[in-house]
């Protein structure tokens, strides 16, 4: 089932057009958890021109990167399936699931933390910083125009 949303066509008629759902499969993170505490690093991502929802812009499960802190050193695959048998992750990765989310928006709570999908949005020179540790994925462009964003990893030293 995917989301519909109204775009202005030329001549200002605004008519439906269909947009995407949030997808269940390439959820991930792009460097593995470690053994050490606290954060190890954040990544930032800054937009070359607008992207607008469901223009394409990452979606996060923010609030993940404070899940599995204790598990000593895991790999992403290893991460997501962990992730996955928590009920929020389960409706969000299993695409046949009944009470799977199709927008951004809250998952739940996952051992006491909020769960929620955020997709990165902003103009031009906005700027979005993300725990390295925090699982997301791509999101399909149900736009015209080309998503244009940079991205950047700081990593802790030491």
């Amino acid at each position: 089932m995917a989301a519909q949303c109204a775009f202005a066509a030329p001549g200002g008629v605004s008519r439906p057009r269909l947009l995407w759902s949030l997808p269940a499969i390439l959820w991930h993170t792009d460097l593995p958890r470690t053994r050490e505490a606290g954060c190890p690093g954040v990544q930032a991502f800054t937009f070359l021109s607008p992207v607008g929802p469901g223009a394409g812009g990452t979606l996060v499960a923010a609030g993940s990167h404070r899940l599995l802190n204790d598990k000593g050193e895991l790999r992403s695959k290893a991460a997501k399936a962990r992730l996955r048998a928590l009920p929020s992750f389960t409706h969000l990765m299993d695409p046949a699931h009944p009470d799977r989310p199709i927008a951004p928006g809250p998952l739940g709570e996952a051992d006491g933390v909020p769960i929620e999908v955020v997709e990165l949005t902003g103009a031009p020179g906005d700027l979005w910083l993300m725990d390295i540790r925090a699982l997301h994925t791509a999101a399909p462009n149900a736009s015209t125009a080309p998503r244009l964003m940079m991205t950047w990893r700081f990593l802790r030293e030491g």
